[in-house]
């Protein structure tokens, strides 16, 4: 099983989140540690890839709060006086999705793709 503080500070890390403001999140690290260790191929090799899966899932689940977050973003920016704050959902998101990426790539090799199927065509016959 792989290890849900270390998920968690990943989380924290990607997310600029400390702790505490990040406990809202965590059953989003708990969710895709789970998804992690049911994709993997052969679970003896969890260990020795402990540190790449935790940081995975991490990306994983800062990729999906990004998701949640920006969906609730209503406002895009506000002014105060001469100083202009603008908040771009779709930023967060692009970076979140290139994260998520990132720490995935080293671990595909690790991972059944869930989005890959195959199957035999009936009537077809194999050429000999």
């Amino acid at each position: 099983m792989l290890d849900s503080d270390k998920v968690f500070d990943n989380f924290c890390a990607f997310s600029g989140l400390d702790d505490t403001e990040a406990e809202e999140y965590s059953g989003f690290c708990l969710d895709a540690a789970e998804e992690i260790e049911s994709r993997l191929m052969d679970s003896s090799s969890a260990a020795a890839n402990e540190d790449a899966l935790c940081r995975a899932a991490a990306a994983i689940a800062f990729y999906r709060v990004s998701l949640v977050l920006s969906a609730r973003d209503t406002s895009s920016s506000f002014k105060a006086g001469d100083v202009t704050v603008t908040r771009d959902a779709g930023g967060m998101l692009s970076a979140a999705e290139s994260i998520k990426s990132e720490y995935m790539r080293p671990v595909l090799h690790l991972l059944s793709d869930p989005d890959f199927v195959f199957f035999s065509v009936p009537g077809c016959k194999e050429e000999s």
